[in-house]
């Protein structure tokens, strides 16, 4: 009984860690694909700028086709395959997740959870409110935004310390 269990965890964990190797191949693929199609406007732009028609390859044949036809379908597929790996990062973000999951690891900050925070919420970090309420009394009795004196400065230390000790983890 135990074994069983143990096997049907070692072969979740492998299907997931393989799902994670997958996409992570596709996105390579994609990418790959993308550079070529940059290399490919490029090429348009400025080795072929005095051609009307370009030869273009579709499977295994070549076909004369307009310039600006042709610069217009490769940038609707670069346009595509931008949507499918920003799709698939997504993805591999949540599969990143099930495999830690699965392997048991604490995954409530991570890179892959995380985002980037916008300029109010930076400046509320930085200055919390009761550094704020200081910096205004201080500009309403002095007439200056500095922090000059040791009151506003052990203010400013003990603040920067309570945030440093807040913890994010849920567990």
């Amino acid at each position: 009984m135990e074994a069983e269990r143990i096997l049907q965890y070692l072969t979740e964990v492998e299907e997931a860690a393989e799902d994670v190797l997958a996409n992570k191949q596709q996105i390579v693929d994609l990418d790959t694909k993308r550079n070529m199609n940059r290399e490919a406007l490029n090429a348009l732009k400025h080795e072929m700028a005095s051609e009307e028609k370009v030869k273009v390859c579709f499977g295994n044949m070549f076909i004369k086709f307009p310039k600006a036809k042709t610069k217009e379908m490769i940038q609707r597929d670069q346009q595509q395959l931008d949507k499918e790996i920003n799709n698939l990062r997504q993805a591999l973000k949540d599969k990143l997740n099930r495999l830690n999951e699965l392997q048991g690891k604490n995954h409530y900050i991570t890179s892959s959870t995380m985002l980037p925070l916008g300029c109010s919420e930076q400046y509320r970090a930085r200055f919390p409110k009761s550094l704020l309420r200081l910096s205004s009394f201080h500009h309403r009795t002095t007439g200056s935004y500095g922090f000059n004196d040791a009151l506003s400065l052990n203010m400013l230390l003990e603040n920067r310390a309570l945030i440093s000790n807040v913890s994010f983890n849920n567990t």
